[in-house]
């Protein structure tokens, strides 16, 4: 990958996430926290996941931009600085995965049961993926440390900005690296059901659907998982078919492209949540003035 591409993409990267904090400020300024919780923590859980993303994705592409620029030197010593940011975001991307699923479990709770108390149910919901959202990120902790302490020379080598290339011996072993790859896929799996049943459940129930907010926030949950399948699942998609099939890699040519498809998804997911919070605002002015 050359230099200049990996720099422009992380400049991107630090600019989308600058943006999405900037609108969480006005999102929270215009409705609390603790308002956007008792109405739905589920939405309230995945607004702070991606808070966390974005800031992990600024010192992220921060650290690749002073890499890329010989700020912070290739040497054994800076692998760990280098791996820990990096394995940070992979934690975070599990509390965004589980905030993400426990959004959809709740708009398919309330479709089916309109007139049923959600709370009971959020709080179970909300407990059993909390406790595997901890329970997944065991995982990138030990990955973290093994790798740390496996450099080799210069651990990162020419035309890397990933800590996919990174130059350093295997420590992880056959079971944990296909342990990884099961994990993966059954949440693909998961959270394509999910958000299939629910967009069949909108379609079904739509006219019946006559709340302003539950509309609002049908509509966000509609947006979250087809920009999720469009500007994550299937560049992933594609770049797995054609390394297996090709030997060419999506990354060598546009960049990290699974952090920028990363931010562009919250980005684009915040702003969308931004407009509908503005127009759900205006509507209520509107009737108060009339």
């Amino acid at each position: 990958m050359y230099k200049a591409i990996a720099i422009l993409s992380f400049s991107i990267i630090a600019l989308l996430s600058c943006l999405t904090l900037l609108m969480m400020i006005a999102i929270f300024y215009t409705k609390s926290f603790q308002s956007m919780w008792k109405k739905s923590p589920s939405l309230a859980l995945f607004h702070v996941s991606n808070i966390l993303l974005a800031v992990q994705s600024l010192c992220c592409a921060g650290q690749w931009i002073l890499f890329a620029l010989g700020v912070i030197e290739n040497v054994p010593e800076n692998l760990f600085q280098l791996l820990s940011i990096s394995h940070a975001g992979m934690v975070i991307t599990q509390f965004n995965y589980y905030s993400t699923v426990a959004l959809f479990l709740q708009r398919i709770y309330h479709l089916l049961f309109p007139a049923n108390a959600v709370k009971r149910f959020n709080t179970v919901v909300l407990s059993i993926l909390f406790a595997a959202s901890l329970i997944s990120s065991i995982l990138p902790v030990y990955t973290l440390i093994a790798k740390s302490n496996a450099a080799n020379g210069r651990p990162v080598p020419e035309g890397c900005y990933s800590i996919d290339c990174l130059n350093i011996a295997d420590t992880v072993a056959d079971f944990t690296r296909l342990f990884q790859f099961s994990y993966a896929l059954c949440r693909i799996v998961v959270l394509n059901a999910l958000g299939v049943y629910m967009l069949y459940l909108l379609r079904k129930h739509a006219k019946n659907i006559q709340s302003v907010l539950e509309k609002k926030n049908n509509s966000f949950a509609r947006y979250v998982f087809c920009l999720h399948v469009f500007v994550q699942m299937l560049p992933f998609g594609i770049d797995t078919l054609l390394a297996s099939t090709a030997h060419i890699h999506i990354s060598e040519y546009i960049g990290p492209y699974g952090v920028l498809g990363c931010a562009i998804d919250f980005t684009v997911q915040t702003l969308v949540y931004y407009s509908l919070l503005r127009g759900e605002r205006r509507k209520v002015v509107t009737v108060k003035s009339t």
